[in-house]
């Protein structure tokens, strides 16, 4: 007889970050980086071209961890304040 997995449920919670363009003329894109409360590391999680938003969908059982990096041909910037987003 199968086992239910019981980590499996999912309660979803949408967050808006939005943020000022960088002063650097030349930015190519931004990237959004993310950690959970239970993860060691960041990760890139979206990339975004022109647009300073964006909408994500995360477990909210989980506190998060958000920061945004502009990038250029010379390579990404240092990341921005992080922002704690608590569940």
């Amino acid at each position: 007889m199968m086992k239910p997995y019981a980590n499996l449920l999912l309660i979803p919670i949408v967050i808006t970050l939005a943020w000022e363009a960088s002063p650097t003329p030349d930015v190519t894109s931004y990237k959004l980086y993310a950690r959970a409360s239970t993860e060691s590391a960041f990760h890139c999680i979206s990339t975004m071209h022109r647009q300073l938003e964006v909408k994500i969908t995360v477990d909210g059982r989980r506190n998060w961890f958000l920061y945004v990096t502009a990038k250029n041909s010379s390579g990404e910037s240092a990341p921005s304040n992080i922002v704690y987003v608590p569940r």
